[in-house]
């Protein structure tokens, strides 16, 4: 990325390096020939550096490096009330790795964000040509990454920060 500020005339510049691993598991057990079971989880490990520096390369400013790590579980439970009709809960959690906030001056991180959800529906098909599927849930994040402006009206910057949270709710 890039930041128009001049720093001794030229651009700066933000070089970043991003290593990610994961492992996912999953697996189902039937409870009995209509209810089955599901649980997975996901484990993963990044690790992010940046450094900035202007055009010609003359002045480097400090190299950042941060690492992030996040199980995250997930179940559902599901239930078939026939053939064609399929009734589910599902519980589960998500993670959105952190990034830098690259300045210029300095690459200040932003944390993870955390999500947990809820689901609960309804798949069907009432008829041959019709399949419905219907759900409610609910979404919660923790840290939620949001762009926003810098409080100084001198300086029109936009930069990312983590906000408290955030919930959507719907059908």
């Amino acid at each position: 990325g890039q930041d128009p500020r001049n720093l001794n005339g030229g651009l700066i510049f933000t070089d970043t390096n991003t290593r990610a691993w994961a492992l996912y598991a999953q697996g189902s057990y039937d409870l009995t020939e209509a209810l089955t079971f599901t649980v997975g989880g996901r484990y993963s490990h990044d690790t992010k550096d940046a450094t900035a520096h202007n055009g010609p390369r003359t002045q480097v400013l400090p190299f950042v490096e941060k690492s992030w790590d996040s199980f995250n579980p997930s179940a559902s439970i599901d239930y078939a009330v026939n053939d064609r009709t399929k009734v589910y809960l599902r519980y589960a959690t998500a993670f959105k790795s952190g990034v830098f906030n690259a300045t210029g001056f300095a690459a200040t991180p932003v944390d993870p964000e955390q999500v947990k959800s809820w689901e609960i529906g309804v798949k069907a098909d009432p008829l041959p040509w019709l399949r419905t599927n219907v759900a409610a849930f609910t979404t919660d994040y923790q840290d939620i990454q949001i762009f926003a402006r810098s409080p100084d009206p001198a300086n029109a910057s936009v930069i990312l920060q983590n906000a408290a949270s955030a919930k959507i709710t719907g059908i």
